[in-house]
């Protein structure tokens, strides 16, 4: 089995019945004619190989994905959308909340330790 059989039978059965040219389209990019050549056996481009393999990977390890890793996915599959204003807005709030979480574990970190202090002293 060659490796493009072997990525459209995982494709495949991720799901309990097999989607429809249409819904695997809209969800690879990949145009429904084209799909359907390539389900008949015409060879896959590497673009196309590579958009099928990381659905794939991605559904397969949605659960355990982290939010992180799932963020990374959307910047890359949609970073020619994205505009330099929108990359910078989402830089910029992501920023926002890792201070945010800095000084909340500086404070938990600041107050467990003056406990401690205070309790040894008494």
């Amino acid at each position: 089995m060659s490796l493009q059989q072997k990525i459209l039978e995982s494709y495949v059965n991720l799901f309990s019945q097999r989607p429809s040219f249409k819904f695997m389209s809209e969800e690879t990019e990949i145009q429904i004619s084209r799909l359907f050549r390539i389900f008949q056996g015409s060879k896959m481009k590497l673009e196309e190989y590579e958009k099928i393999r990381s659905l794939v990977a991605l559904k397969k390890n949605e659960k355990i994905l982290k939010g992180s890793e799932k963020m990374f996915y959307l910047l890359e599959k949609y970073e020619g959308f994205i505009s330099l204003e929108m990359a910078q807005e989402i830089n910029l709030e992501l920023q926002k909340k890792i201070r945010i979480l800095e000084l909340r574990t500086q404070i938990g970190n600041f107050f467990s330790q003056e406990g401690v202090k205070h309790d040894t002293a008494c």
